[in-house]
């Protein structure tokens, strides 16, 4: 049987966020350690994808304890999100798995290019002809 215990104070933070920033389009909820308050992000009017606001919501209640906007975050963290927006995502995700496709064929292509030239060089040649007219 399944663990209910946590999906009703994870629905109670979530209803909180979408009642205190109606606005967001986006939510995601983080299951809180036990005495800690459940983290919602909210994605609402931002500058990219990976900009939100932080809301933390006491799971008992249901009260958002504490907010905190994209503005207030640490430079760290927004221009780690910023780095993601521009060159994280499925793009670039598939740019990654051609670029790892590739890398594994190298060596395969590598070993082809080697082996025929190898099987070249060890044909006998055929040897030009020397006329003895033209040596005297």
């Amino acid at each position: 049987m399944a663990d209910t215990s946590q999906a009703y104070p994870l629905e109670r933070a979530l209803q909180a966020a979408m009642h205190y920033d109606s606005t967001a389009v986006f939510y995601s909820v983080s299951r809180p350690r036990p005495g800690q308050a459940v983290a919602v992000r909210a994605e609402a009017d931002a500058p990219h994808s990976r900009a939100f606001t932080t809301l933390f919501v006491d799971p008992g209640c249901g009260t958002v304890l504490q907010t905190q906007p994209f503005a207030a975050h640490n430079r760290g963290d927004q221009v780690r999100s910023w780095f993601y927006a521009l060159f994280g995502g499925w793009p670039v995700r598939l740019i990654w798995f051609v670029a790892s496709l590739l890398g594994g064929t190298f060596p395969i292509t590598g070993f082809l290019i080697w082996w025929h030239k190898r099987r070249k060089s060890k044909r006998p040649r055929k040897m030009a002809s020397v006329s003895t007219a033209s040596i005297s």
